[in-house]
């Protein structure tokens, strides 16, 4: 009695997928970006099933395969191009599924009021009336910036660091970055991190703060390809993908908040020229 061949296809992301035909060949296809085409699922499961086709009568063998399908889909509502809009909705959506928070904010006079409330907050959490003090670590702040958020910090007992985080790892309250890019597939945040302070801003603090401006926000991993290949030819440094607050469930498999990095993750949503 013949076995049944059962068609498996298993999507791992729009770069990778693999297809059981139910005996033991696995298939693995490269996806290739290709903006000619205009709907990338369609087209990778069509090509999906013509190649499992391929492999029943070609058993034993393993191919490579090279597909295409298009970068950025390319959404409209009412005819109007809304890329940035689309991407920003399912940004917000991933990001708070992962307990991020996501606020769109005016300028970076807003965005360091937003700031200064989370520092507050961060006060009264600590309850210590003998001293009171919340520091912020701003290493990557460019001059204008730092020199603003200092302006607002001076009369509040609020202490801004740019460099020696080294030397307070027990006591950063809020880290505030930039973020160079965002994921909106996975509401993941892309830093590249020149510096060890910048690193340290982003791990030690109780809170970070990053700024991301919409035009930098991609619809998936792949569409990073180019951008990162630029960020390689800079000198050694380190590029961190952060999705939420710092978890981990290594003991018992209970999911713990901010054991290796910080408790919360808030992420402000700038218009672009406003970062």
């Amino acid at each position: 009695m013949s076995r049944k061949k059962e068609k498996k296809i298993f999507f791992l992301d729009m770069g990778m997928f693999f297809i059981n035909n139910g005996m033991t060949n696995y298939w693995f296809f490269v996806v290739k970006r290709d903006p000619a085409l205009c709907d990338p699922a369609a087209t990778v499961k069509r090509a999906a099933s013509q190649l499992l086709s391929y492999s029943f009568r070609c058993p034993g063998r393993l191919h490579l395969f090279q597909l295409c399908y298009f970068e950025q889909p390319q959404l409209r509502r009412g005819g109007k191009m809304t890329i940035n809009s689309d991407l920003q909705r399912l940004f917000t959506e991933k990001a708070q599924a992962v307990s991020a928070h996501v606020q769109v904010v005016a300028d970076r006079q807003a965005a360091f009021d937003y700031a200064l409330e989370l520092c507050e907050r961060r006060r009264r959490d600590k309850g210590d009336a003998q001293d009171d003090r919340v520091t912020i670590a701003a290493p990557a702040l460019v001059k204008e910036d730092l020199e603003l958020l200092k302006s607002l910090c001076k009369s509040r007992k609020i202490q801004v660091l740019r460099e020696g985080l080294r030397d307070n790892m027990r006591g950063v309250d809020l880290g505030c970055t930039y973020a160079d890019f965002g994921i909106a597939e996975t509401g993941t945040l892309v830093i590249n991190s020149t510096d060890e302070d910048l690193r340290l801003a982003t791990m030690i603090s109780d809170i970070h703060l990053a700024l991301l401006p919409l035009s930098r926000i991609r619809q998936d991993a792949s569409s990073l390809t180019a951008d990162l290949q630029n960020v390689m030819t800079d000198p050694a440094n380190f590029t961190a993908f952060i999705t939420g607050p710092s978890r981990t469930a290594d003991i018992e498999r209970v999911l713990a908040i901010g054991v290796h990095g910080p408790l919360e993750l808030h992420i402000l949503l700038l218009e672009d020229g406003q970062c």
